[in-house]
């Protein structure tokens, strides 16, 4: 018999893997070391000075030798420069702009390189070596870092498109996870915490993303990419915890009716066994175990905080035991199968795409490359003590004996350099003298000048030195950093930035590589050339009743300012932002409501070019009304009369009485309009009467009760609770639903239910029989996703909330699409999961913005009027509002689902 799958435990490992897979490949990413993208420079590197010991000249052989082998080195870095010039200019055919880390700018570090290596093909002397030896160095480092910068400006725009699938992938997660936030919060499971994070850090992503793009647009990668190592690898974390939380306890909660079916399943087939006189006593016992494992697991769902570890631990105990419990049943049974239904895969594993992986890695790589920029200092030569003189028998180089006499042995440059014996047949050379080192220093360069001669040039001049054996040239540092060389006392540094000022010292040096001191230093500011003015793109406002937030971008960094008024003159100019910056914001203020205004945008870059955008308008909402004020309140935690389990709906009649949807409770009680019980009905079942967690409630013209819960039907009532009918069945044809979230009643009678997940209306007569239906999945007008509210106005039309979409829309009462508002946010007219929706008798409209914890009031065409409440538990707060009424005297009733209480206010 073949052992049982341990599918419990598979349940929660596929769960935890669906974006954990994501996160283990990041932070497996984080370990990789940083990629030295310098191989010319690397080979070159055994000919660049690194001690500052002062080394005994070589022999002749050994410095022809190193000068063969620097000659060499100079043509790959040829090659290196001509690659670099091609991905330069693939840049500029993309207009993509080449900001530097080089101070002098890449065009001026390659002349410089193509000027040294000029001169290393001509040298011939020891001294030249040493020379350009030194002078090559910082080239090359700037080499490596111009290289390294043009491939990550060339391979960004991919890397940054892969980075964003995964982003949409995320923000599409965040959706999927609204209705399972929402059917655990039936079952006591309260995850919204965990949801709210997931969406606010998704939401992070997507700016960290953006900002991103912003500094490596600016050239600013070290930037770019601490902003990418710190922010956006702890989001992705910070998701994968929240989203796994979610995800698991979702499987879990589908898992006790798996659990239940087994067990019985299990219980019968004991039974069976017992019956053919087999002792099933210890299988009793397993199966006992088995279940008073799995309710212990499952009782978790309702722990706060939620523990996943112990949660897989007793996946993983229940697992075993129903190995042993397998094991048992092929024992006593001679090999008879005891056969576990399947429990399936609830979720698909979704895991970051090989792409998406490949272009992180990269990415870090380039943050540990960028953290880890190469340094070389180069300022006084080291003793050659790591090149070895060619030998002869075990070197693969050497000449062989038989065609040429063998080179006879030169004395030891140090101990690391071995001689080559001495060939019988050749007598020795013999050994060179040793020669005198210069030490002695130049002197310091005096009287150094500095001229600007243009926008990108500036002049220096300087008094010669003098050194005892002869200078050989002339060593220029800007910002205390050497970035060139001459051979006379005259040099101009170009390639440099208009405006801006620099500052030179100047130091000789001697053919043995004697450096003198850095001289006084000489400042200079380049001339202004640019004269083109700045681009203004993507100019958008913000409005509130009395305020207005211009934002735009320009192309290159520039200073931010607007001017406003009620006409084209504007008359309004707002304070000067002279930071300099490509992404531009000014706020206006003290405006007056449901105004229309003309404005326009103004940016000046460093070069003082200014431009202005075209005249343009906006429309400040209505003014804002002052907020509905606290009543009174009624209602706390339990099932007693009075008492709440999550209250959903809440309807008032005519009357002023007060009805009440206790979810949890699967119940309906009623109130007068200060919260004085009077009566309930209802039960927890199927039949007529009973509830199954009710959704939402309405009343009639006649004071009859409609309600709608998760046994997929409409159940009818008098106002005392006495059943009088009720339509409906699970489906999604005409009169059937997936699940009837609220339900309204217009003046006629007709009854219009919201059937959420099906994404449409269905409108009935009182009696349900079916008049028509609209809407289908989507974001269209007339189409929902995750509808969960409805409210009907004096006129007829139809008022839906259109939750995952973040709107209300607006239709007549045979579905004809009207208008439409709202979007996904804190700000006035937007909404955070809308749950429900009412109308006054003036035609105004509540939404009960829910995860937002307050109530907006709009226009019956969705203008902004006034929003109340704030994330609490004191008199005007709320926790989860999911219910809303208005009664004939504009008094408001909210439930709240996490406070399981009711609250009214007066209009």
């Amino acid at each position: 018999m073949p052992k049982l799958k341990p599918q419990l435990l598979l349940i929660a490992l596929a769960t935890i893997l669906i974006s954990s897979g994501f996160v283990f490949a990041v932070k497996k990413i984080l370990t990789v070391s940083a990629v030295n993208k310098t191989a010319s420079l690397a080979e070159f590197s055994p000919l660049i000075p690194t001690s500052s010991a002062q080394a005994d000249i070589p022999t002749e052989q050994i410095q022809k030798l190193q000068i063969k082998n620097f000659k060499n080195g100079a043509k790959s870095i040829e090659q290196d420069i001509k690659v670099l010039k091609k991905q330069l200019s693939a840049l500029a055919r993309r207009k993509v702009a080449i900001p530097s880390f080089s101070p002098e700018g890449i065009s001026n570090n390659l002349t410089k390189l193509k000027t040294l290596i000029k001169q290393i093909k001509a040298m011939q002397s020891w001294g030249e070596l040493n020379v350009l030896k030194r002078e090559m160095s910082e080239p090359m480092r700037q080499l490596s870092i111009d290289s390294h910068q043009v491939e990550v400006l060339a391979r960004w725009p991919d890397a940054l498109k892969l980075l964003n699938q995964e982003l949409n992938r995320l923000v599409r997660e965040v959706k999927r996870a609204k209705p399972i936030i929402e059917r655990l919060f039936k079952k006591e499971a309260d995850l919204t915490d965990a949801y709210r994070e997931f969406d606010a850090d998704v939401n992070k992503i997507k700016l960290t993303l953006a900002e991103a793009n912003t500094k490596i647009s600016a050239g600013d990668l070290e930037a770019a990419f601490s902003i990418i190592e710190i922010d956006f690898f702890d989001q992705i974390d910070n998701v994968e915890q929240n989203y796994r939380s979610i995800i698991i306890i979702s499987n879990l909660g589908r898992f006790a009716s798996y659990l239940k079916q087994n067990i019985t399943t299990s219980q019968n087939e004991i039974k069976s066994l017992k019956k053919k006189g087999i002792d099933a006593s210890e299988l009793q016992d397993l199966l006992s175990h088995i279940k008073t494992n799995g309710n212990d697991v499952l009782a978790l769902i309702k722990a706060k905080p939620i523990d996943e570890d112990a949660i897989l631990s007793g996946i993983q105990e229940m697992d075993e035991l129903k190995q042993d419990f397998s094991d048992k049943v092929s024992e006593v049974t001679d090999g008879e199968e005891m056969s576990w239904g399947k429990d399936g895969s609830f979720f698909s594993k979704t895991e970051l795409s090989s792409k998406a992986v490949e272009a992180i890695s990269w990415l870090q790589k380039q943050v540990n490359w960028t953290a880890s920029v190469p340094v070389t200092s180069m300022d006084v030569p080291s003793s050659e003590t790591t090149l070895t003189a060619p030998q002869s028998g075990n070197q693969s180089t050497s000449t062989p004996s038989s065609a040429t006499p063998a080179t006879p042995a030169t004395p030891a440059v140090s101990s690391s350099v071995s001689a080559a014996p001495a060939s019988p047949a050749v007598p020795a050379t013999p050994a060179q003298p040793a020669l005198t080192a210069d030490t002695t220093v130049p002197s310091t360069p005096t009287n150094l000048t500095a001229n600007s001669s243009s926008s990108v040039q500036i002049n220096l001049a300087w008094t010669a030195s003098t050194d005892n054996v002869g200078v050989t040239g002339y060593r220029i540092y800007r910002g205390g950093v050497q970035m060139g060389t001459s051979n006379t006392t005259n040099y101009s540094d170009t390639g440099l930035s208009s405006l801006t000022t620099y500052s030179y010292t100047v130091a000789a040096y001697d053919a043995a590589g004697n450096v003198s001191p850095q001289s006084t230093s000489a400042s200079a500011t380049t001339q202004a050339l640019d004269t083109t003015p700045p681009v203004i793109s993507s100019v958008s406002v913000s409005l509130t009743s009395d305020s207005a937030t211009i934002t735009w971008t320009t192309n290159e960094s520039s200073d931010s300012q607007a001017s406003y008024g009620l006409t084209s003159s504007y008359g309004n100019t707002t304070p000067l932002n002279s930071s300099p910056v490509v992404w531009h914001s000014v706020s206006l203020s003290n405006l007056t409501g449901g105004t229309t205004f003309h404005y326009k945008v103004i940016s000046t870059d460093g070069s003082g070019n200014k431009t202005e955008s075209g005249d343009a308008t906006f429309t400040t909402t209505s003014s804002v009304l002052p907020a509905p004020s606290f009543l009174t309140k009624w209602g706390s935690r339990g099932s007693d009369n009075g008492q709440f389990n999550s209250p959903f709906g809440i309807a008032v009649d005519a009357s002023g009485n007060v009805y009440v949807v206790d979810s949890h409770n699967h119940r309906i009680q009623k109130f007068t309009s200060n919260g004085v019980f009077t009566t309930k009905w209802g039960s927890s079942g199927s039949g007529d009467g009973q509830f199954s967690y009710p959704f939402s409630i309405a009343v009639n013209a006649s004071g009859n009760i409609y309600v709608t819960d998760d046994n997929k039907h409409i159940q009818k009532f008098t106002n005392d609770g006495t059943f009088i009918l009720k339509w409906g069945s699970y489906g999604s044809g005409n009169e059937q639903f997936s699940s009837p979230e609220a339900i309204a009643v217009d003046a006629g009678g007709n009854v219009y239910v919201v059937d959420r997940p099906n994404n449409r209306v269905q409108k009935f007569t009182g009696d349900g029989t079916f008049i028509t239906k609209w809407g289908s999945s989507g974001s269209g007008d007339g189409q929902f996703q995750d509808p969960r509210g409805i409210a009907i106005d004096g006129s007829g039309n139809v008022y839906v909330v259109d939750s995952s979409n973040s709107r209300v829309q607006k239709f007549t009462s045979d579905g004809a699409f009207i208008t439409k508002w709202g979007s996904s946010g804190s700000g006035d007219g937007q909404f955070f999961t809308p749950f429900n929706i009412a109308v006054d008798a003036s035609g105004n409209v509540y939404v009960a913005d829910g995860y937002n914890n307050r109530v907006q009031k709009f226009t019956s065409n969705g203008v902004f009027i006034t929003k109340w409440g704030s994330s609490g538990s004191g008199d005007g707060q709320f926790s989860l509002p999911r219910g809303i009424a208005i009664d004939g005297s504009g008094n408001a009733y909210v439930t709240e689902a996490d406070n399981s209480r009711v609250q009214k206010f007066a209009p």
